[in-house]
């Protein structure tokens, strides 16, 4: 008679099919005091027609949004709109022992300080294992630490207080379909209270064959990379918002990278980078973040242990960091030397100082330059005074093999990313040379600045039947950067 209410919230879209089994599920359990919100995305009239029956029942209601919202937004949308106690998100097509709310309600009412109770999950379908999570414990740093380290989906379905909820940023929202985007909610959540592992109750996970995640994990690399770094980045923001002592997120932030890029023994999830791609991955990451490689923090790497908070560093991503900050040097030398003359002309091949432009979407440099990995690219300008510029860039757009016309493709550019993007078409396999020419105002931020390429006619290299598993697009030999204000001698 005193229970406190649980708002369950269930977002759908073509859920028709399970939807049923699922409301179901919430009807059967022991627990009773809830209230349940179905958001239906991208008016889905047919999931919305199954759902209507449920609805007699005075603890169920629905929303059908017209428009289309995605994962992240529905499940932000529905965060919003919980006033109760308690939130449990539930999956469309996912069910639950029937003692599963009173289960996990008994948990945080004995845990106070608890932010989610949870249960192992029982996956059925096309495969039938159970996966678990172990709780989380300690202090603020510990539990943001271990929550990385884990990097479970489990604790998602827990049950969690409604006013931690409230403090927390919700699902991040980013470019690749807020792919992963609820680990770093979680991370959050972690920050703000311990995660407990509650038994004798289960959570049944169906597994089939369109499944999100089975979707997610057949993207091309360059794009599970870019997942892998907005997850990332979403965790490195979380230790920045609760602790600014910049030592600390030196700890976090190699913790992440280590993380991401290294086999360790007992890491389910885990991103693979390329043979001789750890540095590309991490250079992506520091560029994506707009983070800073110093040498304070490869002071910090030199030491064998790094307190509690870390395993020891591994060695391919000190190399890497080590690499990016040497490169930070020599763009810094390259600046210099554009403003004591009319211009810089560079060089991209394996070994240059040309390479320490590279931004973020760049593969491994090859003896004639390098090419970009994906859809999107930046190099990064050591121009650090006002004035009036031509960027040259000499390379050409890969051409496919699968065809003996000759093709058109585009490539886009800006400066700004709220700049629009200018358009230049080129004839795909022959030489290019593109003239960029733009006005630099001083950055208060002294910002280093940023040409962005975007690649729609890059080229998968497996669609050519090529063993490599890199999206080409643009391939870079040489850069001039030309001062045209500036006058000789």
């Amino acid at each position: 008679m005193n229970q406190e209410k649980i708002f369950i919230a269930v977002p759908v879209f073509e859920g028709q099919e399970f939807i049923s089994e699922t409301l179901q599920s919430i009807c059967d359990q022991t627990f009773t005091n809830y209230h349940v919100l179905i958001s239906v995305d991208d008016h889905d009239l047919a999931s919305a027609e199954v759902c209507k029956s449920f609805l007699t029942d005075p603890r169920f209601d629905m929303v059908i949004h017209t428009q289309p919202l995605g994962w992240a937004r529905n499940l932000n949308w529905l965060i919003e709109q919980c006033d109760d106690p308690f939130f449990i998100y539930w999956q469309q097509d996912d069910l639950a022992s029937t003692n599963y709310l009173e289960v996990l309600y008994a948990e945080l009412m004995t845990h106070e300080l608890a932010s989610i109770a949870y249960t192992d999950v029982q996956w059925f379908g096309y495969k039938t294992e159970r996966s678990s999570c172990p709780s989380i414990f300690g202090n603020t740093k510990q539990r943001i630490s271990q929550a990385i380290e884990d990097i479970s989906f489990i604790p998602l379905r827990g049950l969690m207080r409604g006013s931690l909820l409230k403090q927390s940023t919700g699902i991040p929202l980013t470019e690749h379909e807020s792919c992963h985007a609820e680990f770093p909610f979680l991370v959050e959540m972690a920050a703000f209270g311990e995660f407990h592992q509650a038994h004798n109750a289960l959570y049944f996970k169906r597994a089939h064959h369109s499944n999100t995640f089975i979707r997610w994990s057949n993207w091309q690399p360059w794009k599970k990379r870019r997942s892998w770094i907005e997850m990332g980045l979403g965790f490195f923001r979380v230790a920045q918002q609760v602790n600014p002592i910049n030592a600390f997120q030196q700890l976090i932030l190699i913790t992440i990278l280590d993380r991401l890029a290294i086999f360790r023994p007992g890491r389910a999830l885990f991103y693979q980078p390329p043979p001789h791609g750890i540095e590309e991955f991490v250079r992506d990451f520091i560029t994506l973040g707009n983070l800073l490689v110093h040498r304070d923090m490869l002071a910090v790497l030199e030491t064998p242990e790094l307190g509690p908070l870390i395993k020891p560093v591994h060695m391919d991503i000190k190399k890497a960091l080590h690499s990016i900050e040497r490169m930070n040097v020599v763009r810094g030398a390259i600046g210099k030397t554009l403003e004591l003359n009319n211009g810089v002309n560079l060089e991209t091949s394996k070994g240059t100082d040309g390479l320490s432009l590279l931004g973020f979407g760049w593969s491994v440099a090859e003896a004639w330059g390098v090419w970009t990995d994906g859809e999107k690219a930046t190099l990064l300008l050591p121009i650090n005074r006002s004035g009036t510029y031509t960027v040259i860039l000499e390379g050409y757009h890969y051409a496919s093999q699968r065809s003996n016309k000759v093709k058109k493709v585009s490539l886009l550019w800006r400066f700004q990313i709220n700049q629009p993007y200018q358009r230049k078409t080129l004839t795909s396999g022959v030489d290019v040379i593109l003239e960029l020419k733009f006005e630099y105002l001083t950055s208060i931020n002294n910002d280093p600045l940023t040409i962005e390429l975007q690649l729609p006619d890059s080229v998968f290299l497996p669609n050519e039947d090529i063993p490599d598993h890199r999206k080409v697009g643009f391939g870079l030999k040489k850069l001039q950067i030309v001062r045209n204000d500036r006058k000789a001698g």
